[in-house]
């Protein structure tokens, strides 16, 4: 009955067989159709116990590392914060995790908060009906904000359609319903408040003003901030969602607990770091995931414990057919992964996936720095012995140190060779 039809799926029209393939996929997704999905516990004591299960043994650790470094969001917030790229410079680990958790670890169902810098299946003009990737990365691998009109979006197979697949992930685009964009996370109570007070002068004064809010009420230092103007490149066509890379309403793991989610993620970054054989251990190896999420069937790859190590797959770029890059032992993979770390591949893209735990993000500001400065220390050991190996023939040593001293200035100045 269209009555039915109009009010159980109104984004199918008047078209019977889209109206049951858009509710036969609701019920296999149970996403808008299940009412235990929405239910809600009313003891304390048991969310209580179930969140300090999801944030410690349930985490889905692995699946969050990936998501961090290779998801368009995690992408954006390692792009912020006080992060340089071309410099290999991060972002403030304590701050950028709080985004990190209210973004890929637990965000909202109902109204899931995604960057606008992290949708990059754009268009070139808002009447275009295809989509392509856009890089957030200029040739010279420094970060850049991201062109172009996004694409709204009713099922996934219209992301399917419009937008094809992810060129890092190789996952399709899926659709994201009910997105709540914002230009920026901060963080501060005071920045909070005075933001909020402009915000209220330049409303009662009719002028454009900023959307700023916090991501809950028990958080009273982290809050976004939607700058007026910036919805230009949002969806105009009254979609219900928008196409990005994995389902960002999927990014809820059940962990309510902000602070013990980063003691586990620094447990298990700290032991994968920890010891050089263990970081060398794990460079290369390739995650594992679902097709529309990172915490769905997460797991190793077995083929790439092996070596050779595969880093990229032979592809065809721009029309340009580019080979395969491999690893052949652990200081090959890492040395090429912190290449890619601070450069840009072809097309814009980041550092694949394969590297994700070579340096795996740890959300803990001193941790994160005693493990800099003992892999500078040791970095610094490994190049003297290398040098004085090199040294016995004086016309390679002069070479050598002239070559390690340009490499020095165009890291410090961020100069590209």
């Amino acid at each position: 009955m269209q009555f039915a039809r109009e009010r159980l799926a109104p984004e199918s029209g008047a078209d019977i067989e889209t109206c049951r393939t858009n509710l036969t996929a609701r019920i296999g997704r149970c996403e808008l159709t299940c009412d235990s999905c929405a239910a809600e516990c009313t003891s304390k004591a048991a969310r209580e116990l179930v969140s300090s299960w999801r944030c410690s043994v349930g985490l889905p650790v692995m699946g969050t590392f990936l998501a961090m470094s290779v998801s368009d969001q995690g992408q954006e917030i390692l792009n912020h914060w006080g992060a340089v790229r071309q410099r290999g410079v991060i972002g403030t680990p304590d701050e950028s995790w709080v985004e990190q958790y209210r973004t890929l670890v637990q965000n909202s169902v109902d109204r899931p908060r995604i960057a606008r810098g992290g949708v990059s299946c754009r268009k070139s003009h808002v009447e275009s009906t295809t989509g392509g990737f856009q890089s957030a990365l200029n040739d010279e691998g420094a970060y850049i904000r991201r062109t172009g009109f996004m694409v709204g979006c009713n099922t996934d197979l219209d992301c399917y359609s419009r937008c094809g697949e992810h060129p890092l992930s190789g996952n399709v685009y899926v659709c994201t319903h009910n997105p709540e964009f914002y230009s920026y996370a901060g963080e501060g109570r005071n920045a909070y408040e005075n933001l909020v007070k402009e915000e209220a002068a330049q409303k009662a004064a009719g002028k454009p003003h900023r959307r700023v809010w916090r991501s809950s009420h028990q958080d009273s230092h982290f809050y976004f901030v939607d700058e007026p103007g910036d919805d230009i490149m949002d969806p105009k066509d009254g979609s219900m969602g928008v196409c990005t890379d994995v389902h960002m309403d999927y990014a809820n793991s059940g962990c309510l607990d902000p602070v013990g989610a980063s003691v586990t993620m620094s447990i298990v970054g700290l032991g994968m770091r920890f010891h050089p054989a263990y970081r060398a251990m794990f460079c290369g190896i390739l995650i594992e995931h679902g097709d529309s999420d990172f915490f769905t069937d997460v797991g190793i790859s077995e083929r790439s414990l092996l070596y050779p190590r595969t880093l990229v797959h032979a592809a065809q770029v721009n029309g340009v057919e580019r080979p395969a890059v491999t690893c052949w032992n652990p200081l090959d993979c890492e040395r090429k992964c912190d290449f890619f770390r601070t450069h840009s591949r072809d097309g814009g893209l980041t550092e694949p996936a394969a590297c994700t735990l070579c340096t795996p993000t740890i959300p803990s500001n001193i941790l994160t720095w005693i493990l800099d400065v003992r892999d500078a220390v040791q970095d610094d050991v490994f190049t003297a012995l290398r040098l004085a190996a090199i040294c016995l023939n004086p016309v390679a040593c002069v070479c050598q140190v002239f070559m390690m001293a340009r490499r020095a200035a165009q890291t410090a100045f961020g100069v590209q060779p």
